[in-house]
C-alpha cells in the first residue's frame, strides 16, 4: 500500500511540471551588467578562507584587482572614515579613482575620490576618504 501510493504521488509530481522552454536570441535583455569576480571552480587550500572575506568584506562579490568595497563608519557629503584601521593602502593609493555606493541613504551615488589617506594604524581609526565632489551626505 505504501509503495503504490508513493508511486502515485511521484506520478502527479511529475506530470505537473511543464517542460521549460529557453529562448537564445541576439536580444539584449539586461544592458551594462556588472560582472562578479568570483570564481567558484576553483579548490585552493585557502579557498574556504578566501570565500569567508570575500562574504564579509565584499558582499557584493565585485572584481578583487583594485575594485573593493569599503564601510563607511561615518561620512558627510564630501567624504567619509572607513570602519577598517588595518588598512594596507599606502596615502594617496585611491587619489583618482571611482567610486559607487551600493547601500545606505548614498546609494547610487557616483564621483571620483579626491584624496585618500590611509589608516593611522591605532587600532581604532579608519582611512579617510575625500570626494571630489559632493552629493548626497554619507549615513553615519
Amino acid at each position: 500500500m505504501r509503495k503504490l501510493i508513493c508511486c502515485a504521488a511521484l506520478a502527479v509530481a511529475l506530470s505537473s511540471h511543464a517542460a521549460t522552454t529557453i529562448t537564445v536570441s541576439n536580444d539584449v535583455t539586461v544592458p551594462q551588467v556588472k560582472r562578479i569576480g568570483i570564481s567558484g571552480i576553483s579548490h585552493y587550500y585557502y579557498d574556504r578562507v578566501i570565500l569567508k572575506n570575500l562574504v564579509w568584506h565584499n558582499a557584493g562579490f565585485e572584481g578583487l584587482s583594485f575594485q573593493s568595497m569599503i564601510r563607511c563608519a561615518s561620512g558627510s557629503a564630501s567624504g567619509c572614515l572607513d570602519d577598517n584601521p588595518y588598512t594596507q593602502w599606502p596615502t594617496g593609493f585611491w587619489n583618482g579613482a571611482t567610486y559607487e555606493f551600493v547601500l545606505g541613504s548614498a546609494k547610487a551615488r557616483t564621483g571620483t575620490i579626491g584624496t585618500f589617506v590611509t589608516a593611522p594604524h591605532d587600532g581604532a581609526t579608519g582611512s579617510s576618504w575625500s570626494f571630489a565632489d559632493t552629493g548626497t551626505a554619507v549615513a553615519s
